[in-house]
């Protein structure tokens, strides 16, 4: 999900045709850049890296992919904020491969397609990403734009200038040295800054790759739910206190005075073992068994695809774990979020940290006794799960008729026009007459990150025949992880497109 500074990650592998298991240092391939790591299909790599190397600071943080030959799983995809394949390309995928790209793409991922010939700009909005085909093909720079004998000068004074606006940009505020506007050196063609710094940001994090501060819970609901409370480590200060008064000037002076100073080998341990017994009990007294957690989780119905695209954050506070292994599923994408500003500035502390997937299980430090910890989850889940459009009362009033598991509550819906029509619930199975009116789901408090809030903005945008309503558990979400915690169930939001025909006959009026 992100890169952590001055940490090491490595990951063992194992499998059918590895032998024995291997671990593997990862690097960190953005050090010395800016610029977002991107995959592009091995014929357009040339093309990109020569536009991009006159911009960007160090080398392109490119990764040359051949789609055709990755496995047919989303997950390939997560760690790159883009992807830029040609059009020709995407569509000679196989349907298994071309579903993991497009499911990559509704969990916020965003698919730049370069035309075999120049046209019209084209956006697919698809969950929460995009696949945009580019109006013209990505080419090589032509001979004289490139910066031949000037590249070092001329490459210096750009990556200055754009990293000015960057930053202006980001921060709403002037930078230090930055003067007035963006002045690039004249052998460096605008029009190129303008596609991968405007338009293809290359800069930005996105929701499938977010910058690690938009990961932050700790003002938001979720995160204040799980601090430590006010003088919780009361209990422990004072048993410190006695148990150094007992194993010190009691144990000397009492139990084994200056004429049976012998007694100190008996003595000393049976103390140290009655207040581990004890310190014991105090945790157990004091932070209970198994944990307290909230979680919110969003499910966005991917239209045409019978998926949905789950995202869930949830912290806990933990006390005493029996266990600390839980059942998960092998295709969910289970990441570590901060709960502190500081993690949030450096990286997350990974030092002594074990976490562990295999076979359909996870264990080790994703929960840990009498601490507080926070994880992101995310899952493509199969699901005929759907809203209706079936027809249109007089006045225009959609009729509609949701297939999912749960009601719908609070469901609104906006129609061709852009106006909103609502229902205080949406029974499965029956057919409601909605009313004009509503609160966009949109507008809501998430109660998680920031990146939760991006997340819901843009699968839940108010377009036309797009709706948004709250709901209770399903097969769909919340994806469940360790079975000792007690959960605070926030509703589940949900989100996607109406089906069905849009101008659906009216239906008389009863």
């Amino acid at each position: 999900m992100n890169n952590f500074v001055g940490t090491t990650i490595s990951v063992e592998l194992s499998g059918p045709g590895i032998a024995g298991s291997q671990r593997v240092p990862l690097p960190d391939p953005a050090r010395g850049t800016l610029m977002r790591p991107f995959a592009v299909s091995s014929g357009l790599e040339s093309a990109v890296r020569g536009q991009l190397s006159a911009i960007v600071r160090g080398a392109p943080n490119l990764s040359a992919v051949e789609a055709a030959q990755l496995p047919a799983d989303w997950r390939v995809w997560s760690p790159f904020a883009a992807v830029i394949l040609t059009s020709d390309e995407f569509a000679a995928l196989d349907a298994g491969r071309r579903g993991a790209l497009r499911g990559w793409v509704g969990l916020g991922g965003r698919l730049w397609l370069s035309p075999t010939e120049a046209g019209e700009e084209q956006v697919e909005k698809f969950g929460v990403g995009f696949i945009t085909t580019l109006a013209e093909p990505v080419s090589a720079p032509a001979p004289a734009a490139t910066l031949a004998a000037t590249a070092t000068t001329a490459a210096q004074l750009a990556n200055v200038a754009l990293e000015v606006e960057r930053r202006r940009a980001a921060t709403g505020r002037a930078v230090p040295g930055g003067g007035g506007t963006m002045v690039l050196p004249p052998t460096l063609d605008q029009s190129v800054v303008d596609l991968w710094v405007k338009k293809i940001r290359i800069y930005d994090g996105t929701p499938g790759l977010p910058e690690r501060d938009a990961l932050l819970l700790e003002k938001s609901a979720i995160g204040t739910s799980v601090q430590d409370p006010v003088g919780a480590g009361s209990m422990l200060g004072m048993f410190l206190v006695a148990f150094a008064i007992v194993i010190g000037p009691v144990n000397l002076f009492v139990f084994a005075p200056a004429t049976k100073r012998h007694r100190l080998f008996l003595t000393t341990p049976l103390i140290s073992i009655t207040a581990t017994l004890v310190l014991a009990l105090m945790i157990v007294l004091q932070d209970g068994l198994g944990g307290d957690g909230m979680r919110r989780a969003l499910v966005v119905l991917l239209p045409g695809d019978n998926e949905a695209a789950v995202f869930q954050e949830q912290a806990a506070r933990t006390g005493f774990l029996t266990s600390r292994v839980f059942a998960l599923a092998d295709d969910t994408q289970l990441t570590v979020l901060p709960l502190e500003a500081w993690d949030a500035r450096v990286g997350f502390s990974f030092a002594n940290t074990e976490l562990t997937r295999a076979d359909g299980r996870a264990a080790g430090d994703w929960f840990r006794s009498r601490g507080r910890q926070a994880q992101l989850l995310q899952r493509l889940v199969p699901t005929r799960g759907r809203v209706e459009r079936i027809g249109t009362a007089p006045g225009g009033a959609p009729i509609v008729q949701s297939s999912l598991a749960t009601p719908l509550r609070s469901f609104v819906c906006a129609d061709d026009a852009g106006a909103l029509w609502t229902v205080p619930e949406l029974p499965p199975g029956k057919r409601v007459t909605l009313t004009r009116g509503g609160s966009w789901l949109g507008n809501a408090a998430t109660g998680g990150s920031a990146r939760f809030a991006e997340v819901l903005a843009a699968a839940a945008p108010k377009e036309p025949a797009r709706w948004s309503a709250r709901g209770g558990a399903t097969d769909l979400a919340p994806i469940a992880t360790l079975a000792s915690v007690r959960w605070t169930e926030a509703d589940v939001l949900f989100t996607g497109m109406l089906e069905g025909a849009a101008t659906a006959a009216k239906e008389a009026t009863p």
